[in-house]
């Protein structure tokens, strides 16, 4: 019998965390198989390759039935593709890696995210299975034992013992060089959805009236969605959308190659990163002040979260 390893990436963000885990060295002597991100491929070439998806992962359900000894790595079970073999009983050891926040704090399905998942159980019988959507945490971790764990703050990891191991992994620190103080990266989200219209907007007018101080602000699009509270015509004078080629890059990448000396977000995990990463990088969120999360301390505010690496809530700066 053979042995596989699928590894599940749904973002680019989730390909850089990939780069630095050694998967044949922590995977030895497995046949490794990567199921990626069609998103950024144009309308033809994503049919071609969902078409060859579909085969591989009809191809693994077979090698699970006939006995082959099959695993998983991937960020979350949230995948229609993913979500079979992470609740088959078939598929003795899973592995999770990080996917942002979420493994930080406690997070559910909820919004546009059940929305999605719903719509994916209700097309799983066409690959002749039931999609299983996921109950408490959203990484899985609650529905069945995870093997290990891949995270780059294993300190701060809600449910840590939910994981037989957790191992550390880390985004290369870097100075990023020719950076202005003056020019900003925003990093937008759907805090409407989150917060709800009225307390979402009011988020958004607050972050905006703050990043007017600066010179230029480029703005950075989410990478599946533009916000439902999003508008052009909203945006202050010294607000620039950034090209194509920029939107599809992860923040954590884009921040030095526009020589932004300054993040800002809402609740955004590319804040953590970039302050982990680029060490002369400012970070900025924008909480409201009763959110409240569930971390491995307890119910703390989520603006505390953020500034145990260096992000500070721009309601405390200003």
């Amino acid at each position: 019998m053979r042995s596989y390893l699928l590894v599940f990436s749904y973002t680019k963000y989730h390909n850089e965390l990939l780069s630095n885990i050694n998967l044949r060295e922590e995977f030895p002597n497995r046949e490794i198989f990567k199921f990626d991100s069609v998103s950024n491929a144009s309308r033809l070439h994503k049919v071609k390759l969902r078409l060859i998806i579909l085969f591989y992962f009809f191809r693994f359900r077979v090698a699970v039935l006939l006995g082959n000894e099959v695993e998983i790595l991937a960020p979350h079970p949230e995948h229609i593709i993913a979500n079979y073999f992470f609740f088959s009983k078939k598929v003795k050891k899973v592995y999770l890696y990080e996917d942002g926040l979420l493994n930080y704090i406690d997070v559910k399905l909820s919004g546009g995210i059940k929305k999605r998942s719903l719509k994916r159980k209700a097309l799983s019988p066409l690959l002749f299975y039931r999609y299983k959507v996921v109950e408490d945490h959203l990484s899985g971790c609650q529905q069945r034992v995870i093997s290990r764990g891949y995270f780059q703050y294993p300190d701060e990891v809600y449910l840590s013992n939910k994981y037989n191991t957790i191992k550390k992994i880390s985004l290369e620190r870097v100075c990023a060089f020719g950076t202005d103080s003056e020019v900003a990266l925003f990093i937008d989200q759907d805090i409407e959805s989150v917060y709800g219209v009225e307390k979402g907007k009011g988020l958004r007018e607050k972050l905006y009236s703050h990043l007017s101080q600066y010179k230029k602000v480029y703005v950075k699009f989410h990478h599946d969605y533009i916000s439902s509270g999003f508008s052009v015509e909203s945006l202050p004078d010294n607000f620039a959308i950034l090209e194509k080629f920029y939107q599809d890059d992860i923040a954590e990448n884009v921040v030095a190659r526009i020589g932004a000396g300054v993040a800002c977000s809402f609740t955004s995990t590319a804040l953590i990163n970039i302050s982990t990463k680029h060490q002369n990088i400012k970070c900025f969120c924008c909480t409201s002040e009763w959110h409240e999360v569930k971390t491995r301390l307890g119910e703390e505010k989520i603006s505390e979260l953020f500034k145990r690496f260096n992000v500070l809530d721009v309601n405390i700066v200003r």
